[in-house]
């Protein structure tokens, strides 16, 4: 655990210690620490707070528990949002923090609120995706709407009732880089709601600037899919032709173009690039117990499309092919998996990351693609760098790829592998199970990596026992 902080509201009206200790504290399987909390009311009425859980399991980095002088409490969990409402009272309740950072996404969830008729438990859920088939919706918002592009799309559920739910207030960030991208103004942004009759536009009001991005905020009565939007300034025709037209038109512009090269954030390329990119609906394939943890589509140029940095793991993906000129652009949609897909399980060994990978047909025979892996990451799972392997899932199994070591640089080592271009395939990164790992049963202590609980869910069993013990914390404060 490496931090311990309270936020919100009447974040001064509360304090967070550890017992007996100060953070960072390691913590082996089975182990548990205690959090004291206490709470001096500044003003008479509900204070509420979050207590915020930091820890450096990659899989699980924070988790945040909402505390109050009320009944109501609230967890948030990552991968997708999920937020849970314990004992809650019915009507407004506490405004939770979800804030991550865009962590190069064009846009992200920064704080939900809800208005739900119910003292029942329940949750509100957000999945995100650069395309609408990564929240299991099958219309694109231009297709409704030519002159909007939208740039993240959002699936809320929740677990209340449709009588219950009366509105939820959200705000959501907006990447300056995409809409730079877009060749958009931050007046420009609007998100809109998916309805029987498709997309409606909800009022939107621009709150603040942040260094990175701008802030919205939207009240819905309901939830399903939301799309960000920036509207496409009109094409201007008014002589000022900057002299970089190079007479290489071919004549499919249709106007709809930035004529930005761009891609970087996630912005979907136009279909004049040339090689667009389908991206299918994997929802099926992944089952109950894997997730699209994270999204990405990078444009090809001269043959290769780089991710960036803020991507995990995945560095880029090369082609080898004539039909890929240099001035020809398509896209490489990547998602990582995070879970275990029902259809394809995992490879053997330890798992370092698992991807989805779409590919335009047009691209070639052969594609390299390149991960970057920390040796931080590497000396937690006790693995040599020449011990990675790439697999690829085709005819119903794990395949291992030919992995190489590209590079050794300081606190990273790439690996690439080159396999046949499918249009669609999935990629994993492993590392073989360390003989540390499979010494764990045994009377000889060992330096632990990774915080399980019986079940195998990497770092779970200490956060639920610190969120039972903050629980138990905060009733004992009611009943005084």
């Amino acid at each position: 655990m490496t931090d311990l902080t309270v936020s919100g509201s009447n974040a001064d009206a509360y304090e967070a210690r550890l017992d007996g200790a100060e953070s960072p504290v390691s913590l082996a399987p089975g182990e548990s620490t205690t959090v004291n909390l206490s709470l001096t009311p500044i003003t008479v009425d509900r204070q509420f707070g979050t207590v915020t859980v930091e820890t450096n399991d990659t899989r699980q980095p924070a988790v945040k528990i909402g505390v109050s002088n009320a009944e109501t409490v609230y967890t948030v969990d990552y991968g997708s949002v999920d937020v849970e409402y314990i004992n809650p009272t019915a009507g407004d309740e506490p405004t939770v923090d979800v804030d991550r950072g865009l962590r190069g996404q064009n846009a992200t969830l920064t704080r939900t609120v809800s208005d739900v008729n119910t003292t029942t438990d329940y949750n509100l859920n957000y999945t995100f995706g650069d395309r609408p088939g990564a929240v299991g919706q099958t219309t694109a918002l231009q297709e409704e709407k030519s002159n909007v592009t939208a740039v993240r799309y959002m699936n809320a559920t929740t677990t209340a009732s449709a009588s219950a739910f009366n509105d939820s207030t959200f705000r959501m960030e907006v990447s300056k880089a995409v809409l730079a991208q877009q060749n958009a103004t931050p007046e420009n942004v609007t998100i809109y709601h998916e309805t029987d009759t498709g997309y409606e536009a909800l009022e939107t009001l621009r709150l603040f600037e942040t260094t990175q991005g701008h802030v919205y905020e939207v009240t819905t009565d309901s939830y399903s899919v939301f799309a960000v939007g920036t509207t496409t300034p009109p094409a201007s025709d008014d002589g000022s032709d900057d002299g970089s037209d190079d007479g290489s038109d071919d004549g499919s512009d249709d106007g709809t173009s930035s004529g930005s090269s761009g891609g970087g954030g996630g912005v979907l390329p136009s279909a004049t690039d040339g090689t667009d990119v389908e991206v299918p609906n994997i929802s099926a394939e992944l089952g109950v117990d894997a997730n699209i943890a994270n999204e990405h589509e990078a444009t090809i140029v001269q043959n290769e499309a780089t991710f960036p940095e803020s991507f995990p793991q995945l560095t880029s993906v090369a082609f080898e092919s004539d039909a890929l000129e240099e001035d020809v652009q398509g896209t490489v949609n990547a998602r990582i998996i995070e879970g275990e897909p029902t259809a394809t399980g995992i490879p053997s060994g330890e798992t370092i990351t698992i991807s989805h990978l779409s590919v335009p047909n047009e691209t070639s025979d052969q594609m390299t693609i390149k991960y970057n892996v920390s040796t931080s990451r590497l000396n937690e799972i006790g693995a040599a760098p020449e011990e990675l392997e790439v697999h690829q899932y085709a005819d119903d199994g794990w395949q291992n790829l030919e992995t190489t070591v590209a590079e050794e640089a300081g606190t990273t080592v790439a690996v690439t592998t080159e396999t046949a271009n499918a249009t669609t395939s999935y990629i994993a990164l492993s590392a073989p199970i360390s003989e540390q790992t499979e010494d764990s049963d045994t009377n000889e202590p060992t330096e632990p990596t990774e915080s399980r609980t019986d079940d195998g869910i990497p770092g779970f069993g200490p956060l639920s026992a610190l969120i039972a013990v903050l629980a138990v914390t905060m009733f004992a404060k009611d009943r005084e």
